[in-house]
């Protein structure tokens, strides 16, 4: 079962990352050493061609492109439509895949790649490179808790424990941004109805498959509940 999804501390952590000061001797080295704590993970592809074929100089693209797909919660198929102007607070366009008009808020965070570049920027890669390379991304920012996938074989389910920048995908920009807008709390929570204008989503049960929490997200947004709850019962003077 895919739960993953990056947090807004792990996009800040990709945000800050200087990616510049690792070479392809540095990437080779990182996999090395997780694939002696993770036995299951797989890292024949990229010590088989794909570190070779790298373009160190592609890796803050990717980055970058990640950052804007958690804050934007669009699919990789849209990226070259978001092309927001400075000082401008949102956009429209067609989602590719529904055709469905989208008013896009676009986020600070959003902004601050963008001026990176002087507002001009455009991703351009296919999907799988992206997917392919931003693990390694992902990696070099020290996004490396536990988890587990769960897979099928042979019919039968099988848990695997891997890195979590070996879970990582163009997709887990959109679930990222649904999981946190929809964790958040207080007055920084957004109604599910203005989520779901951001990232498209027709029918709340839709929308729903892309929260990603786990059951100690769930626990801790409870306790957190709770202890709001009966602060506000103990500061209630009674006559």
């Amino acid at each position: 079962l895919d739960t993953t999804y990056l947090t807004e501390e792990e996009q800040e952590m990709l945000y800050q990352v200087d990616l510049s000061k690792f070479s392809k001797q540095d990437i080779v080295e990182k996999l090395m050493e997780y694939k002696k704590n993770y036995g299951d993970m797989d890292i024949e592809k990229y010590l088989n061609g794909k570190i070779k074929s790298l373009k160190l100089e592609r890796l803050p693209l990717y980055r970058d492109a990640m950052i804007v797909l958690c804050r934007t919660a669009q699919r990789i198929s849209d990226l070259k439509k978001i092309k927001p102007t400075k000082g401008c607070n949102r956009i429209s366009f067609h989602q590719q895949k529904t055709r469905k008009k989208i008013m896009l808020p676009i986020h600070s965070m959003v902004h601050k790649v963008f001026q990176r570049y002087d507002y001009n920027l455009e991703f351009k890669f296919a999907p799988q490179e992206f997917n392919d390379y931003i693990k390694i991304v992902c990696m070099l920012a020290g996004i490396d808790s536990e988890f587990e996938q769960q897979i099928t074989i042979g019919g039968k389910k099988v848990l695997k424990n891997l890195p979590k920048f070996m879970l990582i995908t163009s997709h887990c920009g959109r679930r990222s941004f649904c999981t946190n807008e929809y964790l958040k709390r207080g007055n920084d929570s957004l109604p599910i109805p203005l989520i779901m204008s951001v990232s498209g989503h027709t029918t709340e049960s839709s929308f729903r498959k892309y929260i990603k929490a786990t059951n100690d997200d769930f626990a801790q947004r409870v306790v957190e509940t709770w202890e709001k709850y009966y602060n506000e019962i103990d500061s209630v003077s009674l006559f």
